[in-house]
């Protein structure tokens, strides 16, 4: 296997500078909004997502956002008759 570089780029030490203001800006615009006040041992016991529940959730918000609409049926339940009222109410 063969490990060429097929790409080159070169950061300038006035990019890098750039960005990492950029980046201390973004945080401090956020600051207030990304609050984490949790001890060692509060983030060590929290609910972990494995790899098969994550991906599941990936695929749910992706078919989410092409069918914007298939949220609303499953909020009116899995009566058709529900269904067909709900979908009558968008």
């Amino acid at each position: 296997m063969s490990l060429n570089n097929k790409i080159s780029a070169e950061i300038t030490t006035e990019q890098m500078a750039r960005v990492t203001a950029q980046l201390q800006e973004a945080k401090a615009a956020f600051k207030d909004m990304l609050i984490f006040n949790l001890t060692a041992d509060e983030r060590q016991n929290m609910l972990k997502m494995g790899d098969k529940t994550l991906a599941f959730v990936g695929r749910a918000i992706s078919r989410t956002k092409q069918s914007p609409e298939l949220p609303l049926l499953f909020r009116c339940g899995r009566n058709t008759k529900r269904l067909q009222i709900c979908s009558r109410s968008i």
